[in-house]
């Protein structure tokens, strides 16, 4: 599947707060890979964890969220469009895996 953004790849992306950054810029990386691991950790928590447990990943994932929240967008449209970049990329990793 082809994904066209209309933008060109010069071998940059745009990370939310406007700036455009090589897609190898350390801080690509390090936003999926927090949103993988706050990914994992909820998928542990349908596992029927003690409460306790429970309470302590709750409490690992606000963290996270909270310690990566300044590179979400704040205008609802900016919101839109990043989700929907999340879902396409999902979708096509999806694809490219099996």
């Amino acid at each position: 599947m082809k994904l066209y953004t209309r933008t060109g790849d010069s071998g940059e992306t745009a990370l939310f707060d406007g700036s455009r950054v090589r897609k190898d810029d350390p801080r690509v990386e390090a936003y999926g890979d927090v949103d993988e691991l706050n990914a994992w950790l909820g998928l542990v928590r349908t596992a029927g964890l003690d409460e306790e447990f429970d309470a302590d990943i709750v409490k690992i994932q606000r963290d996270l969220s909270s310690r990566s929240a300044p590179r979400w967008p704040t205008r609802p449209t900016r919101l839109l469009r990043a989700s929907r970049r999340r879902r396409s990329k999902m979708r096509m990793s999806r694809g490219s895996s099996g």
